[in-house]
């Protein structure tokens, strides 16, 4: 691949929508995937706009633990703590994996929820990325606290880990074990994935089976 093949609005619209993104993230939100080979295209690309001058620029920062980022432009951060940066990555590839699955559709509508709801947010969807640090009680006490009331909405909860994917599909039974025993009345209310399954297939699951993530989920 020679060629970026994602619009710039595109790219400041999710941008916008997240507030800052990796180049990994756009890759994703452009292919669908991670193409480690074609990382340089990408950086190069969100080095031109933090350079533009047609446009409000983004802001091009680097992590503590020198991971370049890029934000918004209205961004007051100067710089990105290692806290949380690795659940918080996986998150942005986990949204541009799933804008990229809608055709880019109602991009404009996903956003970071900035709450202790959820950690981001499209109509009807919530999104909690989960990479292991939480306990059994922990994860029952935040499905009985923040996911048992009422409303027509679901909360797609990503299981991810450092260590490996066995990790990942050991969290994945465990959230859905949780789910069905503490949302019992509301079975549709939790889907879940492990953060590579999703990458490689967009699948999500329920306490019922197989669900592909679409508009009508």
């Amino acid at each position: 691949m020679d060629q970026f093949y994602l619009s710039r609005p595109t790219v400041r619209r999710f941008v916008d929508a997240v507030e800052w993104v990796s180049s990994r993230n756009i890759i994703i939100l452009a292919r669908g995937r991670y193409l480690g080979d074609h990382s340089n295209i990408y950086r190069v690309e969100l080095d031109r706009l933090a350079k533009t001058k047609r446009v409000e620029p983004l802001r091009k920062i680097r992590s503590q633990a020198g991971h370049i980022v890029y934000t918004i432009p209205r961004s007051k951060k100067n710089t990105i703590g290692t806290f949380k940066f690795f659940h918080d990555n996986c998150l942005r590839d986990c949204l541009a994996k799933f804008i990229h699955d809608r055709d880019y559709r109602d991009i404009e509508k996903l956003s970071i929820a900035n709450d202790k709801n959820a950690d981001a947010y499209f109509p009807g969807l919530y999104f909690e990325f989960d990479n292991g640090h939480m306990t059994d009680r922990q994860l029952e006490e935040k499905l009985r606290a923040t996911y048992s009331d009422q409303g027509a909405y679901r909360v797609l909860f990503i299981m991810g880990s450092r260590y490996s994917a066995e990790a990942e599909r050991a969290r994945l039974k465990k959230i859905i074990d949780i789910a069905k025993r503490v949302l019992y009345k509301k079975p549709g209310r939790i889907l879940a994935t492990t953060y590579h399954g999703y990458m490689d297939t967009g699948k999500v699951f329920n306490a019922k089976g197989e669900v592909i993530l679409n508009e009508n989920t």
